[in-house]
C-alpha cells in the first residue's frame, strides 16, 4: 500500500511538472524570435522607396531609381508642395499594386507608379486650395490608387499595344472634372515679347512642362536623369525635340508665355 501511495505522488509530481513546462510555454513564444525580423522589413521599405523612384523615372521612360530621384529633387526645387503630392500619389499608385499582387517585377519596374506621379502633378496644379489642402492630399491619394486600378485593367485588354499615360489621363480629367471643372479664361492674355533670357530658358522649362511645372532647372535634372540611362543619347534626343518645338513656336508667332 506505502509502495501505492509513493507510486501515485511520483506521478503526481511529473504531471504537476509537465503542467508546470506547459504553462511557462504559454506565456513564452514556443520560437525565438526572428533575429532578421528588422533587416526584412528595412529591405522591404528600402525596396519600396525604389520602386516609386523609379515611377518617377518610367514618366520619361527611365526605368532607373537614380533617374527618379534626380526628378524628384529638380521637382522639390520647383515646387516642394508639388513634389510631395507627387510622391503621395506615387507612394499610394505602388502600395496599392503590392496589396493586389499585380506583377511584382511591373511594380518593382515603376510601371504601376508613373501614372501616380503625374496624378499628384495634376491634382496640385489644378485642384483648387494648395498642394497641403485635404482636397488635394485625398484626391492625390485616390488617384494614385485609381491609376493602379485602370492600368491593371488596360493591361489586360490591350497586351501587345502600350498604354502609356491613359489611366492618368482617365483619372484625373474624372477628378478635375467633379471637383473642378476646366473653363476657358474670361480675358485673353496679352501679347508679351519674349524676352533674351527666355529664348535660353525655354527649351529647358518646356521638358519640365511634362509634370506641369514651369522651371528651367527642374527641366535641366529630368534631362539629367535621362542622360543617366545607360543610353545618353536619350537626354540628346529630348534636349533637340524640346529646342526644336520652342524654335518653331517663336516662328510662328506663338504667345510667348507659352512657349
Amino acid at each position: 500500500v506505502v509502495d501505492g501511495w509513493l507510486m501515485l505522488a511520483v506521478l503526481g509530481m511529473r504531471r504537476s511538472c509537465q503542467l508546470g513546462r506547459n504553462a511557462r510555454r504559454a506565456l513564452c513564444t514556443d520560437k525565438p524570435a526572428d533575429p532578421y525580423g528588422g533587416v526584412r522589413a528595412a529591405v522591404r521599405s528600402t525596396m519600396f522607396v525604389e520602386a516609386c523612384l523609379t515611377g518617377f523615372g518610367q514618366v520619361v521612360f527611365a526605368n532607373s531609381a537614380r533617374s527618379g530621384a534626380l526628378i524628384c529633387a529638380g521637382l522639390t526645387i520647383a515646387d516642394p508642395g508639388l513634389a510631395a503630392m507627387a510622391a503621395l500619389s506615387c507612394g499610394s499608385a505602388t502600395a496599392a499594386a503590392r496589396v493586389v499582387g499585380r506583377d511584382d517585377e511591373a511594380t518593382a519596374d515603376g510601371l504601376a507608379g508613373y501614372n501616380g506621379v503625374l496624378v499628384g502633378c495634376a491634382m496640385s496644379t489644378f485642384i483648387p486650395g494648395g498642394p497641403f489642402s485635404g482636397a488635394v492630399v485625398v484626391s492625390s491619394l485616390i488617384g494614385g490608387a485609381a491609376s493602379t486600378a485602370a492600368w491593371a485593367q488596360l493591361r489586360r485588354m490591350y497586351t501587345t499595344v502600350p498604354q502609356f499615360t491613359l489611366a492618368f489621363n482617365g483619372v484625373t480629367l474624372s477628378a478635375i472634372g467633379l471637383l473642378h471643372p476646366l473653363v476657358p479664361p474670361s480675358v485673353p492674355a496679352a501679347a508679351v515679347p519674349l524676352a533674351a533670357n527666355d529664348v535660353l530658358t525655354a527649351p529647358l522649362a518646356g521638358v519640365s512642362q511634362i509634370f506641369v511645372v514651369d522651371d528651367p532647372v527642374c527641366g535641366a535634372l529630368v534631362l539629367c536623369a535621362l542622360s543617366a540611362q545607360r543610353d545618353p543619347q536619350q537626354g540628346a534626343a529630348a534636349a533637340g525635340a524640346t529646342l526644336s518645338g520652342s524654335c518653331v513656336g517663336g516662328l510662328l508667332a506663338a504667345p510667348a508665355g507659352g512657349v
